[in-house]
């Protein structure tokens, strides 16, 4: 299991640049890799590898789903103009690779 621990800085980045997630931004910190290579969806998080084929997986834990998905579900709206202000709070959630 790996805890990731959201920053105001991940979502500063983001709100400057909406393109990328502040979940982008947070996964490529904590695994140390590009942001490019970061896919965050609603079940979990891809890393892309040097390999285009070649990628690891992680599940968000059971029990952070729902407040991964209220996050989500706001940063889209944000992004698509349906609010003006993203305030939401960083957040903390937990993911296990995919075997």
């Amino acid at each position: 299991m790996i805890k990731l621990e959201m920053s105001e800085s991940d979502i500063i980045r983001a709100v400057k640049n909406p393109s990328t997630s502040p979940l982008q931004y947070l996964s490529a910190r904590i695994f140390k890799r590009d942001v490019r290579d970061i896919d965050v969806g609603r079940d979990g998080i891809i890393i892309w590898e040097d390999d285009i084929d070649d990628y690891l997986s992680y599940r968000y834990c059971e029990e952070d789903i729902q407040s991964l998905e209220e996050f989500i579900y706001e940063w889209e709206e944000f992004i698509s103009g349906e609010i003006n202000d993203f305030d939401l709070e960083p957040i903390s959630f937990c993911v296990y690779q995919n075997s």
